[in-house]
């Protein structure tokens, strides 16, 4: 459907900016309100989704929100963030579990050639097919500082070349399977040591981040996600001290449109993070971003003061405040993004029955050895005495939706046959948990950035101590460059994610 710019009312246009989310399992409330003034797109997340569910069902509630859109309005924009690794929000119980990028990106250089364009075609084919048409991917940000929070293995590397290949990689994937690639974080939010989910990071800019956000433009990605980061180096001026590069002129107008040519959609991200609310009430917020000329604001839900955000906007175009050149300008973007990308003939429905063969067949491939040689301590035998150090997935982000309908690491392992073996789960466990044990034949550690998490430094030596003959077999389940701090492993192993398929494949890997 194509629709013209002078077919929307003042309230459309504004409407087609918003991209919100909604809690739960059916939209309601103030998000409804949203449909009805002929919103933009959907956001969705993990609470979004019951693990019980079908494909049928998602495809059905998708169809059903589209039909919602007023006639005289465009299709919505569908999205997610379904990255691979930490970052999923569809449950694996009827969606494929995609390796983390680094996993991938690992995988495709060293044993799997061709393994990243496989499962990203698939992955995006099954996106299609459930009707979403957006999927903020692929992350172009390089992994520059170790003890990153928020990036690590959802990066492909922490090279640009390597960013630069597998990006590539990626949006012609994604593209070529009916599904929007968004670059992001724009220009690069591999340098940050804090959160922006939480607060508002000082950032480092370097022009090697930005190399990989150049070549996605080059390749007419038809969207870019600008970060919360705040980018001294870039952002001189006394008016943008402090602010975040979605709200600066500076890196949107000036650096993203100016000199790196984009012409596409610019993408806020989630307006609802700390970065944004801990320092300026959401209209003001919101009022900056649009001035700096993002087009698209993003908010992962859609309460009272969204809709307020959104009445500011529409009075202050109405009253001159905002500038409706630039606004319509936006509009234009919006729609003819979605007129190029959301007429595609629908792609046919998956089988749900192949989703656990899929997942573990990539989880199985995407796993590397990245030092150490295997037939040294590979397979375990069951009967071999191991003591086994893992992380509770509790208190990681993003693998908490997983426990209550996935097994625990060690009813996987006993289900292998393993009968003399000893768990400790970190943060929990502390140095004298080993302390008076008869050391094992092997110790299997799996850790999980312990760059910023200094109780697994101090248990890994603690074992290597308690145990100094026993093989050590270390297993990177996030960032896979941790072997400088957890030194003399026997072998290493990336896995670069924890979630079910790949703990199942790791048990196959050993065994």
């Amino acid at each position: 459907m194509t629709v013209a710019i002078e077919q929307l009312t003042i309230e459309q246009q504004v409407a087609q900016r918003f991209i919100v989310g909604f809690s739960g399992l059916a939209p309601q409330g103030t998000f409804n309100r949203f449909l009805e003034a002929g919103l933009g797109g959907v956001i969705f997340f993990r609470e979004n989704f019951d693990a019980d569910g079908t494909p049928e069902a998602i495809l059905q509630r998708n169809q059903h929100l589209q039909n919602q859109v007023p006639k005289s309005c465009p299709p919505l924009f569908l999205s997610t963030d379904q990255e691979g690794g930490r970052v999923e929000r569809l449950p694996y119980t009827f969606f494929p579990s995609t390796p983390a990028p680094a996993a991938l990106a690992l995988a495709d250089e060293l044993n799997e050639p061709g393994i990243l364009q496989q499962v990203y075609a698939k992955q995006s084919a099954c996106l299609a097919s459930l009707g979403f048409n957006l999927n903020y991917f692929p992350t172009l940000d390089v992994n520059l500082e170790p003890t990153n929070p928020i990036i690590g293995p959802r990066a492909f590397g922490s090279s640009k070349g390597v960013v630069q290949k597998f990006g590539k990689q990626a949006v012609e994937t994604l593209r070529n399977n009916n599904i929007i690639p968004v670059a992001k974080h724009f220009p690069g939010h591999g340098n940050g040591t804090v959160d922006s989910h939480v607060a508002l990071p000082q950032l480092t800019f370097t022009e090697d981040e930005l190399k990989g956000f150049l070549q996605a433009i080059d390749l007419k990605i038809p969207a870019v996600l600008v970060s919360h980061g705040y980018y001294p180096a870039l952002q001189r001026s006394a008016r943008e001290v402090d602010v975040p590069a979605s709200a600066s002129p500076t890196v949107v107008k000036d650096l993203l449109r100016k000199k790196c040519g984009f012409q596409g959609v610019v993408i806020s991200d989630d307006m609802c993070m700390g970065a944004i609310t801990q320092h300026q009430d959401a209209i003001t917020a919101a009022m900056k971003t649009i001035e700096a000329g993002v087009d698209v604001l993003v908010y992962k839900q859609s309460t009272e003061t969204e809709w307020q955000v959104f009445e500011a906007i529409v009075a202050a175009l109405q009253d001159e405040i905002l500038d409706m050149e630039d606004h319509l300008a936006a509009v234009r973007r919006i729609l003819d993004c979605k007129y190029q990308y959301l007429n595609q003939p629908s792609t046919p429905l998956y089988n749900k029955d192949s989703v656990k063969e899929m997942s573990r067949d990539w989880a199985q491939k995407s796993i590397t050895l990245l030092s150490g040689e295997l037939p040294s301590v590979l397979p375990l035998q069951p009967e071999a005495s191991l003591w086994v150090i893992h992380p509770d997935r509790a208190s990681i982000v993003g693998y908490n939706f997983d426990q209550d309908i996935s097994p625990e690491l060690p009813q996987l392992f006993e289900a292998a046959g393993f009968l003399n073996i000893r768990f400790w789960q970190y943060p929990q466990a502390n140095t004298t948990s080993f302390n008076s044990l008869s050391a094992p034949e092997a110790i299997v550690f799996i850790s999980h950035d312990p760059q910023r998490d200094p109780i697994q430094v101090e248990l890994y030596e603690a074992l290597c101590q308690q145990a100094p003959t026993a093989s050590r077999i270390l297993i990177s389940a996030a960032s896979p460059y941790c072997s400088g701090l957890l030194p003399n492993s026997t072998v290493h192993i990336a896995l670069c994610s924890y979630r079910p398929p790949q703990m199942e494949a790791l048990i196959d890997f050993l065994t």
